[in-house]
């Protein structure tokens, strides 16, 4: 991701729904390093959308390998 340009920020409900699994598995891949988040606050933990972009395309080529 581009050092100043953030983008579009998803919840962490939203990504879940996106990727059909639940919090808590969003919440582990955030604190493993494999997906990109910016705190904004002691509540507030969001997910651009251009590092959900960049996790699905890792998965997506580690599959095909």
């Amino acid at each position: 991701m581009e050092r100043g340009k953030i983008g579009r920020l998803l919840f962490v409900h939203t990504v879940a729904d996106r990727l059909n699994c639940s919090k808590r598995h969003i919440y582990r891949l955030i604190e493993s390093g494999q997906l990109g988040s910016i705190r904004l606050g002691p509540r507030g933990l969001r997910v651009p959308e251009d590092s959900l972009g960049e996790f699905l395309e890792k998965q997506q080529k580690d599959n095909e390998d």
